[in-house]
């Protein structure tokens, strides 16, 4: 039989599963605070946590008891963003973005409570910043991580900036002085740093909108120490060319 709430393939244990990750995703919480708030039979939940646990889609604290979502469906939801966020039709405008600044251009997305590199077009010149896919910095780190924490939801904001709050050169950043950072960054739709990593320069990054709204991911450009000499394009012109990339590639993603 059908649930009164749903059509006629609804299948109540996965409704059910469903519930008690959508719970998790809030707060790490106990087998009672889960059943009691879904108000489901504590066996019931019990069963749900222990097959959940199985499957790596839930962990269980020690000390505490409390289940929390697991790794398993913090990889899953990497793959479905990059799905999402479709790698391949943002590479050429990465590809000119590159070609215009001559610095190299990367996109990074948000993974948790990091950011990572999942694509990048080198700068032609000589003597340049070479990143790597796959690396992965803290949100509150440098033009991009910033970038995403400032678009992120308040939820993910918090949770960065109860910290602790350590930048690039081991300073450390007080959580009142992210929060104005990241009021200013949303007024201006992009962010602009200089001097916060040894070898880089300066970086521009704004955020990408995805189809659903969400700015999930984030084009940036990086300069080294030595690349930002005549007759390189200026820090003004390059936040512009960001500006105009991350607005192609939004509406690029607006259209599947």
């Amino acid at each position: 039989m059908a649930a009164a709430n749903g059509g006629p393939y609804t299948l109540q244990v996965l409704d059910r599963v469903c519930d008690v990750l959508d719970y998790l995703a809030a707060r790490p919480a106990t087998l009672t605070e889960v059943s009691t708030h879904l108000a489901l039979n504590r066996s019931t939940v019990f069963r749900i946590l222990v097959n959940l646990e199985r499957r790596g889609l839930v962990q269980r604290e020690g000390a505490t008891g409390a289940y929390r979502l697991g790794i398993k469906l913090f990889e899953w939801g990497t793959q479905a963003l990059h799905e999402q966020l479709s790698i391949e039709r943002l590479r050429p405008l990465l590809d000119e973005l590159a070609t215009e600044t001559e610095y190299t251009a990367q996109v990074w997305i948000r993974a948790g409570l990091e950011a990572l590199c999942v694509d990048q077009v080198e700068s032609p010149r000589d003597y340049r910043v070479v990143g790597r896919i796959g690396r992965r910095i803290e949100l509150h780190v440098g033009a991009v991580g910033k970038v995403l924490l400032a678009f992120a939801p308040p939820r993910i904001q918090e949770r960065v900036l109860a910290g602790p709050l350590v930048d690039a050169l081991g300073r450390a950043t007080e959580p009142a002085a992210l929060r104005a950072e990241l009021t200013r960054i949303r007024h201006e739709g992009c962010a602009v740093y200089t001097g916060e990593h040894r070898l880089i320069s300066w970086a521009v990054a704004a955020p990408v909108v995805n189809a659903l709204g969400a700015a999930d991911a984030a084009v940036v450009v990086v300069a080294g120490a030595a690349e930002d000499e005549p007759p390189a394009p200026s820090l003004a012109q390059v936040r512009a060319a960001v500006l105009r990339a991350a607005a192609r590639m939004s509406q690029a993603l607006q259209f599947r």
